[in-house]
């Protein structure tokens, strides 16, 4: 399923604008505010993508309601229909198991699902991306290049903003903008940190759009529309609606 990078380019240029969900550490719920964002930018009347670049922790084939089963389209594989969404990810050719590539077949795979995929008109297109910095980020952010924005996704604590601001230290030397960042599971009283968002501000180097409680079974609430109310801020923001401003987190559900 391999192909080379300028067939990606080609590709990048056709979507309107790229959004790469990107976090330093793993477990901070990029996914579900990546379904989240997809779902409030398909609800303000844009075409919206969704391509699940995180290939040994790929979610977005086990989205309640998603029939992904690949079919061929016009210019590549035909991407699952999702509430209107149009969805593409790895564990849709894996049938449950895992995808065991490494080294250099990891930055060719995530080009790959990109470049054979048949996108049709995209509005915008959103990236759930692997965490860290490694092989995956660096092809993301060398495939989409200037149309890219980054969306961080951190905790409110020290070792997750430390890792992403890592991350956002790596976007820049590549070129790429960062729209922003989201503090997520965010709680004076929560268990995952207390950072400000003043804080995280100076440590991330760019705005905090939006502070989202920890919500026990949000993932479970994304096919009826659970997170959509507290990314609406960020979708408004990165559509470049004037009346976007950050909203603060509210009392805990959990």
């Amino acid at each position: 399923m391999y192909v080379n990078s300028t067939i990606a380019e080609g590709k990048a240029e056709k979507i309107g604008s790229v959004v790469l969900v990107g976090s330093g550490k793993g477990g901070v719920g990029k996914s579900a505010l990546s379904v989240a964002l997809a779902r409030c930018l398909a609800a303000s009347g844009a075409r919206a993508g969704l391509l699940d670049a995180d290939v040994h922790g790929s979610a977005m084939a086990s989205l309640p309601g998603l029939k992904a089963a690949p079919k061929a389209g016009k210019e590549g594989v035909a991407p699952a229909d999702w509430k209107g969404i149009a969805v593409m990810s790895a564990g849709m050719f894996a049938d449950g198991g895992p995808v065991p590539v490494t080294g250099e077949d990891r930055r060719s795979l995530v080009t790959s699902l990109f470049a054979s995929t048949d996108w049709g008109e995209v509005d915008f297109l959103v990236v759930d991306m692997p965490a860290g910095t490694g092989d995956e980020a660096m092809s993301l952010f060398r495939t989409f290049g200037g149309k890219a924005r980054l969306l961080l996704v951190s905790q409110p604590s020290e070792l997750s903003l430390a890792a992403t601001a890592r991350l956002a230290q790596l976007a820049k030397a590549e070129g790429v903008e960062c729209a922003g960042a989201v503090l997520n599971m965010a709680s004076k009283k929560g268990p995952f940190g207390k950072e400000s968002a003043a804080s995280a501000e100076k440590r991330l180097g760019c705005k905090v759009l939006a502070e989202v409680p920890f919500v026990e079974g949000a993932e479970g609430e994304l096919a009826v529309g659970g997170l959509e109310k507290e990314m609406e801020p960020v979708a408004e923001q990165l559509a470049g609606k004037p009346s976007a401003r950050r909203r603060p987190a509210k009392k805990s559900r959990a």
